[in-house]
């Protein structure tokens, strides 16, 4: 019943590719991401992991067109979007036709960022308790802020409005249960004559598009879709030190989406006989301590310690009510807040430093920080933000984090115990500006050259390497009819990086070549878990081709000093920005890893633009063709100007904007030349 009305609205074809966020316990995603699109014949691809990089990465290989997700999964997508577009063209963008939001309201900026990259999300709403969908926007008539129409075969009343409009949501359909398993006094509560009493408030436009303003349930609903029981969250939490009141409410964090889970704890002081602070470090450690034991949607976020509590009247469920009113009003101006001190809210003086630093980084409110601290690390940023995270980390408080320490982190609270085992300054003052890295990169890219012992190595061409790469230069210039230009833009007194786009397996051979005359040796870059996952793979390109290993998950760090040290003038890095070989010839999405190397290493990037290797060798062919390839280098950008800049602005900012000029660079040469 629920599918074939939900067909009628947002209709699924046979071509559609749909990409699986959410699991298949969610009843949203059941209906409307597995019986829908097997309904309609159209293709799922399931993602086992919710890390933005890679869903953007599925998405462009697999040309998703469907995706059904909850808020917090959308903005986390949003933002990967956001920066993938600044430096690429909007082909997954374009691709997508159909983004349905549920399980949790949806604000309305995100909504309308998304509509400014061209994207339309469509709300609905809906229960476990009607399988599961109620209402939702229909294709190309979406209204913001509104969670859309009922579906077909449902109906959908406001119950006593209020006279704004306002009232309590009741529905009835055959997708309605019957009633609570064995819990015939819930059943009675909410199952009234046939219509289900949501428990949600909310009121409908002349057009009857339905909006959602509040809940009459206790029930709070978090950014990622979960339902979480404030009473089973009190029992958790029962063992808290000198509690004399303790309740659990749902707090919509402004520019947020779903509900934080806030504690209001209200000590009884008089059980207490050391310092009023001392009640305070010591129930928001208790609250540390068993929040690790728990799911990450049940753990308290922030923690209010009152000093009084509400008179003893009423209902416990009028109490919670109006303690969560009372807080609403605090955190939303924060120049009253009692919480906002970092003690009373569960947070150290150091740890707002971190906040911040994450916060200007990642460009996202220091709340959505703070608030969230089992929120994944990933889900805020790309690899290389990670490591300048790290950076500005280690520059701000003075100290060194281990390599093996770093890579131990996942989540923001991880960020926070790292620090506090490495910090060496516990005074370190909250200062919100950029931080300038230029000591902590010389250190840490410098460090592998000054404590290797090992002999020079010769950049001389082997005999070996000479007879292969004789049959090579035969094959290019012969077969490929390989031409040239630019060669009098290549640096020859300085180390440099060669930037190209990749789309084949030719593309080193065919830059190894035209330089063959002008350098020692080039060193291309190459994912370690592909070009070094052999043995004879390994000796291969690593003595034949001279690939420098780049780990593209993890060992950020060992990449990054190996590059450092086969750098010179005549033994220059080549670098695919892309990543990996683009499977339709054309530009992809650049990675900001050439800014990095490039400002942190000081050295200038050379654009080159491959042309016809492509037609002759795409991904996925094993033979090649016989078509002519060109290479053409352009003029070096000069990366002095950009290190002027550093501790002025984020590092990251300058890694993006080098990373942003080398690909304009290679799309002007790509036109002028008929690529």
């Amino acid at each position: 019943s629920n599918l074939l009305s939900l067909a009628e609205v947002l209709r699924a074809y046979k071509t559609d590719q749909f990409l699986s966020v959410l699991p298949l316990n969610h009843a949203l995603e059941f209906t409307a991401g597995f019986l829908m699109p097997f309904y309609a014949g159209a293709t799922i691809t399931y993602s086992d992991t919710l890390k933005s990089r890679h869903l953007i990465d599925l998405m462009a290989e697999t040309e998703t067109t469907c995706i059904l997700a909850v808020p917090r999964i959308l903005k986390l997508l949003y933002e990967r979007l956001r920066r993938t577009a600044e430096v690429s063209d909007n082909k997954v963008i374009e691709r997508i036709r159909l983004l349905v939001s549920g399980g949790a309201a949806l604000d309305k900026t995100l909504y309308d960022a998304y509509q400014q990259i061209g994207l339309t999300i469509y709300e609905g709403y809906g229960l476990t308790e009607t399988a599961p969908i109620l209402t939702v926007n229909p294709m190309d008539q979406s209204k913001a802020a509104s969670v859309g129409l009922p579906l077909p075969e449902i109906e959908l009343r406001i119950d006593n409005p209020d006279d704004t409009g306002n009232g309590e949501i009741v529905v009835r359909g055959a997708n309605v249960m019957s009633g609570y398993y064995h819990n015939p006094v819930a059943t009675a509560e909410y199952l009234r004559d046939g219509w289900l009493y949501t428990g949600d408030i909310g009121y409908q436009d002349e057009d009857s598009y339905v909006y959602i303003t509040g809940r009459s349930k206790d029930l709070i609903v978090t950014g990622a879709g979960k339902n979480v029981y404030p009473d089973e969250v009190e029992w958790h939490y029962r063992s808290l030190p000198h509690m004399k009141e303790f309740r659990i409410v749902g707090i919509r964090p402004l520019d947020s989406m779903g509900e934080d889970v806030h504690a209001v704890v209200v000590p009884d002081w008089h059980s207490f006989t050391g310092e009023t602070e001392d009640v305070r470090r010591e129930v928001i450690s208790s609250v540390q301590r068993i929040s690790k034991s728990l799911p990450s949607y049940q753990r308290i976020q922030q923690v209010h310690v009152w000093d009084e509590p509400l008179p003893a009247n009423g209902e416990p469920k009028e109490r919670r009510a109006e303690y969560r009113r009372l807080l609403m009003a605090q955190v939303h101006e924060p120049s009253t807040d009692a919480a906002s001190d970092p003690q009373e809210s569960g947070t150290l003086p150091w740890d707002q430093v971190v906040y911040r630093v994450m916060a200007r980084l990642t460009r996202q409110p220091v709340s959505d920080i703070s608030d969230h601290p089992e929120r994944p690390v990933e889900d805020l940023m790309d690899s290389l933000l990670r490591v300048e995270l790290m950076a500005a980390l280690e520059t701000r408080f003075d100290t060194t984090i281990p390599d093996a320490e770093a890579l131990k982190i996942h989540t923001v609270q991880d960020v926070l115990d790292t620090v506090r085992r490495y910090i060496s300054d516990l005074e370190a003052p909250v200062v919100d500006q950029p931080v300038d890295t230029s000591d902590y990169w010389a250190r840490m890219l410098e460090s592998e050259k000054m404590s290797s012992s090992a002999e020079p190595v010769s950049h001389k061409k082997s005999m070996l390497q000479r007879i292969i790469w004789t049959a090579g230069r035969l094959l290019y210039r012969k077969y490929f009819n390989l031409s040239c230009q630019g060669l009098e833009h290549i640096p020859t007194d300085t180390p440099f990086l060669i930037a190209a786009n990749h789309c084949s397996h030719l593309d080193s051979g065919a830059i190894i070549v035209a330089l063959w005359d002008r350098v020692d040796r080039v060193h291309p870059l190459g994912a370690k878990d592909y070009f070094f996952n052999s043995p004879f793979k390994a000796w291969f390109f690593g003595s034949i081709l001279h690939v420098v290993p780049f780990d593209r998950h993890d060992q950020i760090f060992e990449g990054l000093r190996a590059s450092s040290q086969v750098l010179s003038p005549a033994t220059p890095l080549l670098i695919y920005p892309e990543g990996t070989r683009s499977v339709t010839g054309e530009l992809q999405a650049f990675k900001v890893g050439l800014g990095l190397l490039a400002l942190e290493l000081g050295v200038p990037v050379v654009p080159t633009y491959i042309r016809g290797t492509y037609a002759a060798l795409p991904k996925g062919r094993n033979l090649p063709h016989r078509r002519p390839i060109e290479v053409v280098f352009e003029a070096p950008i000069d990366i002095e100007a950009y290190r002027r800049r550093k501790g002025r602005e984020t590092n990251y900012d300058l890694y993006q904007e080098i990373t942003r000029q080398t690909r304009q660079t290679i799309e002007q040469i790509r036109d002028a030349h008929g690529g």
